[in-house]
């Protein structure tokens, strides 16, 4: 993504992200950061990535962007289901849907890619989503 389109990305992938209320019961509140947690947030949360532009296009319409952003979801279960519960909740919300990303008129994306590990422990659950949007000025 170029850099004025990743940090309006985020805060529109947050937005709808905590404006559902499936996905705000599964997490325990209102914890979808940027980045990184804050010191001492519990489980279960999400923390949008990593941002990066794979393509520029131009459209009749007008100019536009093909990227990749990883989404990181931390879930306490030692088991897997609650992580792949959480994914697929996110795949409902935000699998081709048109988002409101503040200085482009459409932008919408697909979840592309899923991987669940636990820790070495065992003690937590972390999948990596990838979510691949596309953004038109």
């Amino acid at each position: 993504m170029t850099t004025a389109l990743a940090w309006p990305l985020d805060v529109a992938i947050a937005a709808a992200l905590l404006a559902d209320a499936t996905i705000a019961s599964l997490l325990g509140g209102d914890k979808v950061y940027s980045g990184t947690a804050p010191t001492g947030a519990t489980f279960d949360y999400i923390v949008i990535g990593g941002t990066n532009e794979t393509s520029t296009y131009y459209f009749n319409h007008g100019a536009g962007a093909e990227g990749a952003l990883m989404l990181h979801l931390w879930c306490a279960s030692a088991d897997n289901k609650s992580t792949k519960v959480l994914f697929g909740e996110m795949k409902r919300v935000l699998d081709m849907a048109t988002l409101a990303v503040a200085g482009f008129g459409t932008c919408f994306g697909t979840l592309t890619f899923v991987d669940v590990s636990p820790d070495p422990a065992g003690t937590y659950m972390h999948g990596i989503v990838r979510f691949q949007p596309v953004a038109i000025v």
